[in-house]
């Protein structure tokens, strides 16, 4: 998939979280709306994110809508697998409990982790916040 598809997919269809795995079905990496606003930020601000203490003043940038999209059109036919999540990724297995896997999310601070096979990459599914409380609310 491309850039441009994964912006039609967020936009259009509110599809906000893509897991990405290869042929062998293993897991790579997430591509998802954060992804999208790293390529529109300045490559200065996201290089240093990790050991920025303060956030730094950008109030002299009028960028326009405009001028947003053209950014993100220069990166339209990259495929999204140049700008995976790789790290960081909360990973979850079918024996995972539902208090640690909520205890992930919240301490990853991500809405979406991935359910991996027992010790391999092998991808399965996805946990969320919303699934979570969804279960919540069907047991009420």
């Amino acid at each position: 998939m491309s850039i441009a598809g994964a912006f039609a997919a967020i936009h259009h269809r509110n599809e906000r979280f893509f897991p990405v795995v290869d042929d062998a079905g293993d897991f790579v990496g997430i591509f998802n709306s954060r992804s999208l606003v790293e390529l529109l930020l300045p490559r200065s601000l996201t290089a240093n994110l990790g050991r920025e203490m303060n956030p730094p003043e950008l109030n002299f940038m009028k960028t326009t809508p405009s001028e947003l999209l053209q950014r993100l059109r220069e990166h339209y036919e990259d495929p999204i697998t140049d700008y995976l999540i790789r790290d960081e990724v909360p990973q979850c297995t079918p024996d995972t409990s539902l208090m640690e896997a909520l205890y992930l999310l919240y301490r990853s601070r991500r809405s979406h982790g991935v359910v991996l096979a027992k010790g391999s990459r092998y991808y399965l599914g996805l946990v969320s916040i919303s699934s979570i409380l969804d279960s919540i609310v069907r047991a009420a």
